[in-house]
């Protein structure tokens, strides 16, 4: 298994399992059985490491790091038909894990089908590039991960997860200040959202060890803020609710109605703050949504669509409540999504979780249940660095094409100046 192969299994483990409460007979998720995969894998236990994975994809079918290791696990044991069909299925994906480079496949190396999938791989290689510079920003420490747009003023708010503020852009592109660093205490900014209609911005929050002022005595807050756009004024927080699970905000999205829908990453849960009442209350239980990332209405406000990290994304009836797994169309993955985007019967997603980083359109049946056709609008662009989210403006799609995020160290340490980038942010038609 090949080095960044090994820290994408280290991310899926320990970012997305669910901490279970206490009791005599924890049930065995697939969470579980990866990690005791991964132990028998280390041990070079083959066919333990096998069995968990199988154990595992039966769990959660549509994880592609599950699928890779499964197999891993069929080529470390000698059953070449199965390792190729499960390979197979990944490069249908469109998704390269790095077989070619990764010893666990050497059985497998003279074998024509083998050859044959790793060329698909390589296609992933080539260039797409539909999008053109919108902005860039000189301020290469400012580390930014969500984008909003207010279509009253015509202006951009961009988060800081380093700063730890909210700045401004409007269409020629100047500069200026929302917030300042930890106004408000503020701390690192993570998804935003504008309400243009009742002119509000909101806002996620959490405390991280890549934004400036940290230290580890600090409390691991998450929160949602709420600012008035016209005044600036700060309307409410809104914090985890206390339980034992740590929390992560990361993203949120505005219905027709105002209520505000948040995910957290950490547990996989939904929230919601209801407009009229106020009241701020988990709507979906831990588990749900494997690394609930990105998160989107429709226009109509009556589907609500969420980005599992690990595995793809689900569409919820808000009026039945009905919640469905939406298949990928051939050629492409619904996986590894960071920003997701309804519009007009497609979503668009921002993909900074396989490689190579892309931002991609998928187009969805009339039930809004199956994605029936995809479209790479970005992929392997040289100035892309962690892209995460982006924003619609009429029938442009702008985006954060370097976030900056992968500028630190193993030890939250940012990188020093002459290795960093100036932020760029890009616009692709839709």
């Amino acid at each position: 298994m090949n080095r960044s192969f090994l820290t994408i299994v280290l991310i899926f483990l320990f970012s997305l399992s669910v901490p279970a409460p206490a009791q005599t007979e924890p049930p065995h998720d697939a969470a579980w059985h990866f990690q005791e995969g991964m132990t028998a894998y280390q041990a070079k236990d083959y066919a333990g490491f096998l069995s968990h994975f199988r154990e595992a994809y039966g769990l959660r079918p549509h994880t592609p790091t599950v699928i890779y290791n499964l197999a891993c696990g069929y080529s470390l044991t000698g059953q070449t038909d199965s390792a190729l069909k499960y390979l197979g299925h990944l490069a249908d994906l469109g998704m390269d894990m790095g077989a070619d480079r990764d010893p666990d496949f050497d059985s497998l190396k003279n074998s024509p089908r083998y050859q044959e999938i790793v060329g698909r791989f390589a296609v992933l290689k080539n260039s797409v590039n539909k999008s053109t510079v919108a902005f860039t920003i000189p301020e290469k420490d400012l580390i930014p991960e969500g984008i909003a747009y207010d279509p009253v003023k015509k202006i951009f708010y961009l988060g800081s997860i380093r700063k730890r503020k909210i700045i401004t852009i409007d269409m020629a592109g100047q500069v200026g200040q929302f917030k300042g660093p930890g106004e408000d205490s503020l701390t690192a900014v993570l998804g935003m959202k504008v309400d243009p209609l009742r002119r509000i911005l909101w806002v996620v929050t959490a405390v991280l060890p890549e934004m400036e002022g940290y230290n580890s005595e600090m409390r691991p807050v998450t929160a949602v803020y709420k600012y008035d756009l016209e005044k600036g004024k700060l309307l409410g927080v809104y914090p985890s609710l206390g339980d034992n699970f740590p929390h992560q905000f990361n993203d949120l999205t505005v219905g027709p109605d105002g209520d505000c829908y948040i995910t957290d990453t950490e547990t996989g849960e939904i929230y919601r703050i209801d407009y009229e009442s106020n009241k701020f209350e988990m709507v979906y239980p831990a588990g749900t949504f494997w690394g609930a990332n990105g998160i989107d209405v429709s226009e109509d406000g009556r589907y609500l669509f969420v980005a599992a990290y690990s595995e793809g994304v689900y569409g919820i009836d808000l009026t039945s409540g009905e919640t469905n797994f939406i298949p990928s169309p051939a050629g492409a993955s619904l996986y590894g999504i960071d920003g997701l985007y309804y519009n007009r019967g497609n979503l668009l997603a921002v993909q900074n979780g396989l490689l190579p980083h892309r931002v991609i359109k998928f187009a969805l049946d009339d039930s809004r249940r199956t994605a029936v056709k995809s479209e790479i609008l970005e992929m392997n662009n040289p100035r892309f660095n962690e892209p995460t989210t982006g924003v619609i403006v009429g029938d442009m799609f702008y985006y954060i094409a370097n976030s900056g995020l992968g500028n630190f160290t193993p030890e939250h340490q940012l990188l020093p100046p002459d290795s960093l980038s100036e932020v760029v942010i890009m616009k692709v038609g839709l």
